[in-house]
């Protein structure tokens, strides 16, 4: 888990929760835009929610050729989704069934639910 405060508190899905979910949120905030976070992403905007994606990085699956990610990030966009690239989760907030996320940019996404789909960094 990554250390953004508030975020266990949140009760956040993993990769276990988002895919044996047995009802759809009607909006999911995606922590990460690695091949997880893509995936989960555009399949729960096709299953009909409303989705935010948060890449710290500058571009969706920063493992893979830049093109990847930028293909992805339009076609996403395109679907509906809110990709965020470049911006960092720095607290979490769960209020019964709403989650906000404040951002390092100063703005605030909300969600019902919130996937944690990034590699949490370990110290050296």
């Amino acid at each position: 888990m990554p250390a953004i405060s508030g975020l266990a508190e949140a009760k956040p899905w993993t990769s276990r929760e988002v895919t044996t979910a047995r009802r759809i949120p009607r909006s999911l905030v995606v922590l990460g835009g690695g091949a997880v976070g893509v995936e989960m992403a555009q399949a729960y905007s096709a299953l009909g929610s409303t989705v935010t994606l948060l890449e710290a990085a500058e571009r969706l699956l920063t493992r893979e050729e830049p093109f990847a990610g930028e293909q992805l990030h339009e076609a996403l966009v395109e679907r509906g989704v809110d990709v965020r690239v470049g911006v960092e989760a720095r607290a979490v907030r769960r209020d019964g069934a709403s989650v906000t996320v404040d951002l390092s940019d100063g703005e605030r996404v909300e969600g019902n639910e919130i996937l944690v789909a990034v590699w949490a960094s370990s110290p050296d």
